[in-house]
């Protein structure tokens, strides 16, 4: 991918050396080994890299496998998205229409066809989401766990769900004093709620002292606040830029109209919902505020934001549907399918051909490098030095091999390790 090509190939090094080395589901490891000579780099919960090295014992090791997973997870939020909606709008044409609204995104599309777990996260998601409503307005029990269950593995993927996640358990606490259930019973459903952020909390404290143990940084994210107000600014302009990224014109335009309507009727709308999506809209820009300095160029962080505009067409289409849409406007239902078809093909179509550039500058030879190095004796149990990668391991896994990158940021005595221990350098 020709984005943040690094982050997906630190995905895909961890998926190979499942399959190749055995290694333990909490130890994963990179192709690098810089620092420490195990390549243990814990960051992200590996579960969506291990389930594709189950994959790679079945049928071999092809990236296609990798790929594969994650635009299925990405069908599978679609399908989700659409059994939620259906269950709530009655015109399946209008629920199709609605469910769109979560797959009709390039930014979503375009990580979906790479090694990211944001869209596999998102749909974990959106699976908790599905149990929630199933019964709703009541909120049984069994639902709540259920919730619980694939929330916590959705956080575990991506912390940056949180920022979704929050919103909806307050709306749960909202909701359940809605319907004037006693506070003692508000307290023993809602309890529950806290297991996700304590399984996060812990991921990131093991994690953390892994990333000490072994001297990794990789995945390693921290708050990148701006250094000033002009520099906030400039950030948010340079984000603005790569809105229709995002999603297309049209949808925005749908989301700008959507808004007011919810906005007009607020007090008409059940607390569960508008909560969800008042929340979540201010959990995004506190998310983007705490990493602005990296969010507005890293497509990826902002995946969940998808959510938000499901949820926005979702609640206005629901509420509206009730009140004016009647069967008789199936024509009109039709149109508005057809056009997001249109002109959300189209926007898809023109965001991938501004990046072709990228697949440009691949070096074919890269795909026979392995068996260029076997004939070369340098084996699979070759440790290499490759230069000017500016990368973490690209060059590394491309060649399947396990080594060190040196950048021209390298520090003296990490060239020097380096080089001693080596045993072939490129």
């Amino acid at each position: 991918m020709g984005e943040h090509a690094w982050a997906q190939i630190d995905r895909a090094s961890i998926a190979l050396l499942y399959y190749q080395n055995d290694v333990s589901f909490f130890q994963p490891q990179t192709h690098n080994i810089a620092l420490n000579s195990s390549g243990i780099a814990i960051g992200e919960f590996p579960l969506q890299t291990f389930f594709v090295s189950q994959l790679y014992h079945i049928f071999g090791f092809h990236e296609y496998l990798f790929r594969s997973t994650v635009l299925v997870s990405s069908i599978i939020g679609f399908v989700v998205a659409f059994v939620i909606s259906n269950k709530f709008i009655k015109n399946k044409l209008l629920s199709l229409t609605v469910s769109l609204g979560w797959l009709l995104s390039p930014n979503l599309i375009y990580y979906s066809t790479g090694f990211l777990p944001d869209t596999f996260a998102l749909t974990l998601f959106l699976s908790g989401l599905y149990f929630l409503l199933k019964t709703f307005p009541e909120i049984t029990v069994k639902n709540l766990w259920w919730f619980v269950f694939f929330s916590s593995f959705s956080l575990l993927e991506k912390s940056s769900v949180l920022f979704i996640y929050l919103p909806v358990c307050l709306a749960i606490c909202l909701h359940l004093k809605e319907q004037k259930t006693s506070l003692k019973s508000i307290v023993s459903k809602c309890s529950v709620l806290i297991i996700p952020v304590f399984v996060i909390i812990s991921w990131i404290f093991y994690a953390s002292y892994m990333q000490k143990e072994f001297h990794s940084n990789v995945f390693l994210l921290k708050p990148k606040f701006p250094h000033s107000f002009e520099d906030f600014v400039l950030i948010l302009k340079q984000f603005s830029g790569k809105l229709f990224d995002f999603y297309p014109v049209f949808i925005f335009i749908l989301l700008f109209f959507s808004l007011i309507y919810l906005a007009l009727n607020l007090k008409k709308i059940p607390v569960f919902f508008s909560t969800i999506i008042l929340g979540s809209i201010l959990g995004w820009v506190v998310f983007f505020v705490t990493l602005s300095r990296q969010a507005w160029f890293h497509g990826y962080y902002h995946i969940p934001f998808q959510f938000i505009v499901f949820m926005i067409f979702f609640t206005t289409v629901y509420f509206y549907e009730s009140g004016v849409i009647q069967e008789r406007f199936r024509k009109f239902h039709t149109l508005i399918l057809i056009l997001s078809f249109y002109f959300g093909i189209s926007a898809i179509n023109n965001y991938f051909a501004k990046r072709a550039y990228h697949y440009d500058l691949i070096n074919r030879n890269w795909m026979d490098v392995g068996l260029i190095l076997d004939k070369l004796d340098v084996h699979k149990n070759s440790k290499i030095v490759t230069c000017n990668d500016n990368s973490y391991n690209i060059s590394l896994y491309l060649m399947n091999r396990r080594g060190w990158n040196i950048t021209e940021q390298s520090w003296d005595y990490f060239i020097e390790e380096a080089f001693s221990d080596c045993d072939f350098w490129c």
